[in-house]
């Protein structure tokens, strides 16, 4: 940057330094952020275009080509005369050209108020429009790509019904870009971590969790759960952790949004270090209190009624523990200091879906469906770790990304399926 505020743009070309500056538009020193694009095009080419905020500040051609070097990338500079002094956010490096239109919508998601996206979220967005099909959710926001759109290049509309058009087609109705819809299956999500808070519910539905019992935040050392949520590649650090001899009662909270009178879908990561000998170890409740005769528990439940060399399976208990539901054979049967990826579908009067995979031995994702016309009655409190503060049916060992949707989930749409492949677009990202 100039001092008089233009943007200068310089590469080395192998045999000396090649520099451009802006015209217009320029930065001015206390007038905020400003967002700043440089755009060197294909080699073929040697186009070079300079955006600050949006709007083209420079567009020549040049005659030479960037050398190639192994030089360590710097941001400021090492120059006393030439530091930046200030402040620099969301630093992104692309292998590709953006164009005008990309780079108006780059900066139209990251200004709004109600998205705030980085150059990270993006480049998901991004993705899909490049392909040319599916989706892709962010936050609170499920973005779908479309073929039809009329407005112009970058972010309409309002919460929850954005629209990002990534080009300016010669007409209406053909232009390409995405539309969201409200995440509303999602009611909340427990991710553990320190951000947004340990018990804080991420889905921004404000479910937040009490602590009733002795549960701590603990690292995922010594388990296998992954470290990045494969559905939305976002980062994994930490997990709730149940210690041996645990209390009574554990996290909950009396959201009515999450006591589940029709369909729903649960799922976790688990890593169960202690088995509840002939009790079942509940991975989430929502049993009434303390009657014990409405909603539901997730739980690793022996296959028999006695302590005695039976199998630990993952089941379904319904009207406070009146109905048993579990997969037939030894398929879906747990073990002590290994992680698992569990989920449960509940179709109401139709069917419940059991998910398991086992992340320790890289197990496949195991499925069965049972048909039911089971119907639920709801509880009155939803539990981690427990149900209806019963000493006997607790947890022990480590529980981690708990989310719940109150639709029954598709496998695709399951935290344990495949996010998009990453685009060769990005080559970095600085937060």
């Amino acid at each position: 940057m100039r001092s008089s505020g233009e943007i200068y743009f310089e590469y080395y070309d192998g045999s000396s330094f090649v520099g451009f500056t802006s015209s217009g538009a320029g930065i001015t020193i206390g007038g905020g952020y400003f967002h700043v694009v440089a755009v060197l095009e294909d080699l073929a080419s040697n186009n070079i275009d300079i955006y600050v905020n949006g709007t083209n500040v420079l567009s020549t051609t040049t005659t030479s080509d960037p050398a190639i070097n192994s030089a360590i990338l710097e941001i400021s500079n090492t120059q006393p005369s030439r530091q930046f002094d200030g402040l620099i956010d969301d630093i992104a490096i692309w292998d590709e050209n953006l164009s005008a239109d990309e780079v108006k919508c780059l900066l139209d998601v990251g200004s709004s108020g109600d998205l705030g996206y980085d150059a990270d979220e993006f480049d998901d967005l991004k993705q899909v429009h490049d392909a040319g099909s599916g989706s892709v959710t962010i936050g609170a926001l499920q973005w779908t790509y479309s073929s039809t759109l009329t407005a112009s290049a970058g972010l309409s509309g309002s919460d929850p019904n954005f629209t990002i058009v990534f080009d300016d087609g010669p007409g209406a109705g053909s232009r390409t870009g995405l539309t969201s819809a409200s995440a509303s299956s999602t009611v909340a999500y427990y991710r553990f971590e320190d951000t947004p808070g340990f018990l804080l519910d991420s889905s921004g539905n404000g479910n937040t969790l009490g602590n009733t019992g002795p549960a701590i935040q603990s690292a995922l050392t010594g388990t296998d759960i992954p470290t990045t949520v494969p559905q939305t590649g976002t980062a994994n650090a930490e997990a709730l952790s149940f210690p041996s001899g645990s209390g009574t009662t554990q996290p909950q909270t009396t959201a009515a949004g999450l006591l589940f009178g029709g369909d729903f879908t649960i799922e976790a990561f688990v890593h169960p270090t202690v088995f509840g000998g002939q009790y079942a170890s509940t991975i989430v409740s929502t049993h009434n209190d303390p009657t014990f005769t409405a909603g539901f528990s997730m739980t690793i439940r022996h296959d028999g009624e006695s302590g005695a060399a039976v199998h630990e399976h993952f089941s379904f208990i319904a009207d406070g523990g009146g109905t048993v539901f579990h997969p037939s054979g030894s398929t879906f049967v747990l073990e002590t200091n290994k992680s698992y990826y569990t989920a449960l579908v509940f179709d109401s009067g139709n069917s419940i879906t059991f998910y398991l995979k086992n992340l320790t031995d890289s197990g496949p994702l195991l499925s069965e469906t049972i048909a039911t016309t089971q119907t639920m009655a709801a509880g009155d409190k939803f539990r981690i770790g427990s149900v209806n503060g019963d000493s006997h049916h607790q947890f022990q060992g480590y529980i981690d990304e708990v989310r719940l949707s109150d639709s029954a989930l598709p496998e695709s749409e399951l935290l344990v399926g495949s996010a998009a492949a990453a685009d060769a677009g990005t080559v970095i990202v600085l937060k």
